[in-house]
């Protein structure tokens, strides 16, 4: 049986995930929502999903996502409150920012998973983080949904702020890496676009060097860094200017964390 999917909300996030989805699912059927239907209309047709109401969506889909904004939440289920005590059944998966699970299910006794992604899920290379209540199980149907977006992790709610910090918020700390590695690159000689493309691939191919060796960092620059090299100046100039401790209090800062 085909599975229906239903997103309230495609804004940038609901638009990623509704990619993974239909990446990893072509035949799932999605249903899209949110108040300007007709805003809809060419991201539908790309995706093979059809824009509906609130009550359409209620009332046809398996599986319900929730990817409207944290200011939105209240009046939103104030407004369709009748509809959705209609549809008490429903598995809800919230990617709004800063509720919690207790928080959701105080303002909607639904059966509720946490679902916290990062912008690179876009391009399959992104994370999410995922938790649910104590006396339910879906890893299996999270991860098997979002199979495409890249890592999918269950994780304690109580360490959600971290891997906001960690995994939701790094990816504009190393844009800014990026940039001034493609700016040391003109600087150099090369070309802008080249430059933002160099280090782009030096970034994602250190990334995967340690998810696919099983490395510690540590080691693998080590193994960059010969004895008197031009290698080892660099980190030694990166050291003296802070670089790695700015990079942890920048992940601190952004969790709030004392």
């Amino acid at each position: 049986m085909t599975k229906k999917i239903g997103i309230i909300g495609v804004g940038n996030m609901g638009q990623a995930l509704a990619r993974v989805i239909r990446h990893g699912h072509p035949d799932y059927e999605l249903l899209f929502n949110r108040r300007h239907l007709d805003i809809l209309d060419d991201l539908s047709q790309e995706l093979q999903a059809e824009p509906v109401s609130v009550k359409d969506l209620l009332s046809r889909a398996d599986l319900i996502i929730l990817a409207i904004k944290p200011k939105q939440v209240v009046d939103f289920f104030k407004e369709n409150e009748s509809l959705i005590a209609a549809y008490p059944n429903k598995l809800w998966l919230s990617v709004v920012s800063g509720w919690s699970l207790n928080d959701l299910a105080k303002i909607s006794p639904q059966t509720w998973i946490r679902l916290m992604p990062n912008t690179p899920v876009a391009v399959g290379q992104g994370m999410i983080a995922y938790c649910h209540p104590e006396h339910v199980s879906y890893g299996d149907l999270v991860e098997d949904l979002f199979k495409d977006a890249g890592l999918v992790e269950a994780l304690s709610e109580d360490l959600f702020p971290s891997f906001t910090a960690l995994a939701g918020c790094s990816p504009a700390f190393l844009y800014i890496i990026i940039e001034a590695m493609s700016d040391a690159g003109v600087y150099a000689g090369l070309g802008r676009d080249q430059a933002i493309r160099f280090a782009a691939q030096a970034l994602a191919g250190a990334g995967a060097m340690v998810l696919e060796s099983g490395l510690h960092p540590g080691q693998l620059k080590d193994q960059v860094t010969s004895p008197a090299g031009d290698t080892i100046k660099g980190v030694r100039n990166l050291e003296a200017k802070g670089l790695r401790s700015a990079i942890i209090e920048a992940i601190i800062a952004a969790q709030s964390i004392k």
